[in-house]
């Protein structure tokens, strides 16, 4: 596994961008990438284990640990699933806007349009950029 710095932006209909900065784990396997790493821990959530797949295309978010979710990512695809916590089930629904994946040396660009539903709450607009550093020297 490669060691990598990952950063990923998170916009919520137009709010300020929420910023997250992780050390990550990242290998390639038939053609599909992964990125595992632990999730700062937030609010007494306790542990949790992120997982991305993605390829040209598409893009897989899983969660395990103290949150359990699934959430899939292609251009025009909904999505449904439930979100749980040790406190709240509710069901997520992604419905997919755009999808792009970006790579140059040494680097990787995920980017992800998509609106959200969560539970009976209204829909959400989010746009996630997900940018992936390769650690020189690291895990080679």
């Amino acid at each position: 596994m490669l060691q990598v710095k990952v950063r990923i932006k998170s916009f919520c209909d137009g709010s300020p961008a929420e910023e997250q900065r992780v050390q990550a784990a990242m290998t390639e396997k038939n053609g599909k990438f992964y990125l595992l790493y632990d999730e700062p821990a937030a609010a007494g959530l306790g542990s949790v284990r992120t997982t991305l797949k993605w390829t040209e295309d598409s893009v897989l978010l899983l969660r395990s640990g103290a949150v359990k979710s699934r959430q899939e990512f292609r251009a025009g695809l909904r999505h449904a699933d439930i979100y749980r916590t040790p406190w709240l089930e509710a069901e997520l629904i992604t419905v997919t806007k755009r999808v792009a994946v970006k790579k140059s040396p040494g680097r990787r660009r995920i980017e992800l349009d998509y609106d959200l539903l969560f539970g009976s709450g209204p829909a959400s607009l989010r746009k996630v950029l997900i940018e992936i550093e390769e650690e020189a020297g690291l895990g080679h």
